[in-house]
């Protein structure tokens, strides 16, 4: 597979994982909703820039995207009892989780009101 259709694939698994549409995505590039399904295609070169705002849009890496960084499986996980019994896909959609998890930026909590407890 070449390293652009690797991209357009990432693109579009990454997208689709998140639940969001060609619409939003293109909105938030500030591109047509064609040149999105083209990027997803590997039918169009993505700027460095467009690879910045996918990522951050995606919360992933941009190497991720680019399919050179690839998610390990957290020991925490292998060793959790009925991990080996899991189907292939369902292993793969936690590891998915997971890297989401990972990767998502948590806004800081708003300070506590006074008489408040945590």
């Amino acid at each position: 597979m070449s390293e652009m259709l690797q991209l357009g694939t990432n693109l579009r698994e990454a997208r689709e994982y998140l639940g969001l549409t060609l619409e939003f995505v293109a909105n938030r590039l500030g591109v047509t909703e064609a040149s999105v399904v083209a990027m997803e295609a590997g039918e169009r070169t993505v700027s460095a820039e467009e690879l910045e705002q996918l990522a951050s849009l995606y919360r992933c890496s941009c190497s991720f995207l680019c399919g050179s960084e690839w998610m390990r499986v957290p020991e925490a996980l292998t060793a959790a009892p009925g991990w080996d019994t899991f189907p292939d896909q369902d292993r793969a959609e936690v590891l998915r989780f997971a890297y989401f998890l990972q990767h998502t930026r948590t806004a800081p909590h708003p300070p506590l009101l006074q008489g408040e407890k945590t």
